[in-house]
């Protein structure tokens, strides 16, 4: 093997960057896949593999799982391992918006079914792996993946806290089992304190050898349908499968991972920064979800908004700074002004939501009412004229404009706004987002 040291410097380090960048949307993934299957202290239950998962709750500021977590759907999940067979999803008669994205394992959002998907209508699919070799009975539609290991999300709407115990009982009729018993029962795994963690921190945290360990153990059953020619060219460096990374000399090793490190974060800070289409309003790249060979796109979306879906579910303009440009700061006040008419424009199922984050660590703000967003399900207060402004402020306005209130922290913030089955007018930009002005 020919050795670090006989490279040019440049040249490694641009591989070893690219390495980085390619993998970390599959180790990110497996690492959110590990902390979700490690079993709560004292043998209590909490997931496992091929299992589906339901939460009939909203996200709030505690939660930590992932950054930047919606609030306007609740979440049903189940890590699938699909080496040893095939597993069957049933989805019941649906009256209301439930989406089921499935990401393979490196976050490419390779099927969606349910609403903008196939529709309502009551539904049982086979989902087999890349090695699957049986039969496809009639009665079962397809879903092939090309990875063994991937991450099925159902995002389920919810009307406020009397509508819980009708999402509960849709969520029970959804339904994974083994097709054929050619998936042995899984058991709970073990709890391992030190898989108790912030996906976004563990990572990193992790060393070059360490973060490469784990992608070269996913590489052995799960290979990427959109993978880079020069991924040969990262073997060189025990970048392969069930490969062992080489590391430099102590010192030289830590200056490369602080360098690589240094170089992601700072490309990826921000969130998913794109085009301005209007003023303080950043449009993010209309591949998401749907990466193909947009590596470093895949990878900002895995560190910013992991599990996002594509285009043609939901379009997330954000906003970093107001109208004028200046960063957006939880000291200042702000209104959001929807002018009458020009809320935004969603197809039947559809709904829109704008919600608040730290901009620091891209988690929800806790404030004294427990409020995360503004959505169109809230009875918002209309103006005289029928436009419509929301409060972003720390400090509570006047009663008759708490219904339009989105409290803010101290620190500087930022704001996605969600549009989910959205118009072709906002895409094409026909339609603007709301102006964000500072309240002087």
């Amino acid at each position: 093997m020919k050795r670090r040291t006989d490279m040019g410097k440049k040249e490694f380090l641009e591989d070893i960057y690219e390495a980085y960048v390619y993998a970390y949307p599959a180790v990110i993934e497996e690492l959110t896949r590990r902390s979700y299957l490690n079993s709560k202290r004292g043998g209590e239950e909490r997931l496992k593999t091929n299992t589906l998962y339901h939460t009939a709750a909203l996200a709030d500021a505690t939660f930590k799982n992932v950054v930047a977590p919606n609030i306007d759907t609740v979440y049903s999940q189940a890590w699938l391992d699909l080496k040893d067979g095939a597993l069957v999803f049933h989805k019941p008669q649906i009256d209301r918006y439930v989406s089921i994205a499935i990401l393979d394992a490196y976050t490419n959002c390779e099927h969606i079914v349910g609403t903008g998907g196939d529709g309502a209508e009551e539904t049982d699919y086979l989902i087999i792996g890349p090695d699957y070799k049986g039969e496809i009975p009639a009665q079962y539609k397809a879903i092939s993946l090309p990875t063994n290991r991937n991450w099925l999300i159902i995002r389920t709407i919810i009307y406020g806290r009397e509508d819980i115990e009708e999402v509960k009982r849709i969520q029970r009729e959804i339904t994974l089992s083994p097709f054929q018993n050619t998936i042995q029962e899984v058991l709970y795994p073990q709890y391992q304190e030190d898989l108790e963690y912030k996906p976004i921190e563990k990572i990193s945290s992790l060393s070059l050898k360490e973060f490469f360990g784990i992608f070269n153990e996913l590489l052995k059953e799960n290979v990427d349908a959109y993978a880079p020619e020069n991924l040969k060219t990262w073997e060189k460096y025990g970048i392969k499968a069930g490969g062992v990374y080489e590391e430099k000399e102590e010192t030289a090793e830590k200056e490369l991972e602080e360098e690589i490190k240094k170089r992601f974060a700072h490309e990826t800070a921000g969130g998913l920064k794109g085009d301005e289409k209007f003023p303080g309003w950043i449009y993010p790249d209309e591949a998401i979800g749907v990466y193909k060979d947009n590596y470093f796109l895949r990878a900002n979306v895995a560190r910013n908004g992991l599990g996002a879906n594509p285009v043609t579910m939901c379009v997330y303009p954000s906003a970093y700074t107001d109208s004028n440009g200046n960063e957006l700061d939880g000291k200042k006040k702000y209104k959001i002004h929807f002018e009458k008419g020009q809320l935004p424009p969603v197809e039947k199922d559809g709904f829109w939501s704008i919600t608040l984050y730290d901009s620091k660590e891209r988690y929800l703000v806790e404030n004294e009412i427990g409020r995360y967003g503004i959505n169109d399900r809230d009875a918002l207060k209309a103006n005289e004229d029928g436009s419509i402004d929301i409060l972003v402020q720390k400090e509570k306005p006047k009663a008759e404009w708490i219904p339009n209130w989105l409290p803010s922290g101290e620190e500087a913030f930022n704001l996605i706004l969600r549009i989910y089955l959205t118009k072709d007018e906002v895409i094409t930009g026909e339609w603007k987002p709301p102006i964000i002005q500072e309240i002087l």
